[in-house]
């Protein structure tokens, strides 16, 4: 199984060629909209980027995560679809911005590769 999720910070959504934006040059986001899938349509559950990158991982609403703010950190037992997906033997890895782990401390998702 392969799975790659990418998201971007602070990006409008017609910020890309694929979104009509023929003059931006992005070629490898470009290759993987040929090659991939491009969402006509998304919404955000949260217009803060913390509870919106907990309501991603969980597949639930901030007021059911309980994240509605920055300033939260997920607990160590705190489910997530990778999480999931790594107790099944499927290596996973958070690279890049990962504020959504607990705050003040380095940390890796549980069972993460």
């Amino acid at each position: 199984m392969n799975v790659l999720l990418i998201t971007s910070n602070q990006q409008r959504w017609d910020s890309l060629p694929c979104y009509g934006r023929p003059w931006v040059q992005a070629p490898n986001m470009e290759r993987l909209a040929r090659e991939g899938v491009v969402f006509e349509r998304c919404y955000t559950p949260s217009p803060v980027c913390l509870p919106a990158r907990v309501c991603l991982l969980r597949g639930q609403w901030p007021s059911t995560t309980g994240v509605l703010g920055d300033n939260h950190g997920l607990p160590d037992d705190f489910p997530t679809w990778p999480k999931l997906l790594s107790a099944t033997g499927v290596r996973t890895a958070a690279i890049g911005q990962d504020a959504f782990l607990s705050l003040g401390r380095p940390q890796r998702l549980r069972g993460a590769d």
